[in-house]
């Protein structure tokens, strides 16, 4: 069961979701795969090299964006306002490099400012991005973080 957003941030974790500005330093550099397995688009990390042949385990993104991220063969369709139709379109990427520079950032830290709420629920750490405002009433994107990153 998830709790209403508190109004302030808290140091420690806590059951009680918190607010916290939008923060691109969870990035871990190295390979990754993402790839189509039907229309669900499913992301590999911790891959041990440019093959892309061992990597950690297979996240589905579909399933943890709930619907937002799609795919056809080649095409990565992201639906980032939620309103069912793509915002972003662009080729799958398959086996890449990920340097976290976060090249299409908007200032020179690599941040976009904005809010997010990150919450617990129950053992797993929930994240949701790009909201209005610092009341986080309204987001665009749900990720179970603790899933996206193997329980890291």
């Amino acid at each position: 069961p998830t709790s209403e957003p508190t109004s302030e941030p808290t140091a420690e974790p806590t059951a009680e979701p918190t607010m916290a500005p939008s923060d691109s330093s969870n990035c871990t550099v190295g390979y990754r795969n993402m790839y189509c397995d039907g229309t669900s688009v499913m992301m590999q990390s911790a891959c041990e090299d440019d093959t892309c042949g061992s990597c950690g385990p297979t996240v589905d993104m579909t399933s943890l964006t709930g619907g937002a991220y799609v795919c056809d063969d080649t095409i990565l369709n992201m639906d980032t306002d939620g309103d069912g139709d793509p915002d972003v379109s662009q080729a799958m990427p398959g086996c890449y490099y990920d340097d976290c520079s976060d090249d299409d950032s908007t200032d020179d830290d690599g941040c976009s400012p904005g809010y997010q709420n990150v919450y617990c629920d129950g053992t797993s750490v929930m994240v949701q991005n790009d909201c209005d405002d610092d009341t986080c009433g309204s987001c665009d994107q749900l990720f179970d973080y603790t899933a996206l990153t193997d329980g890291e």
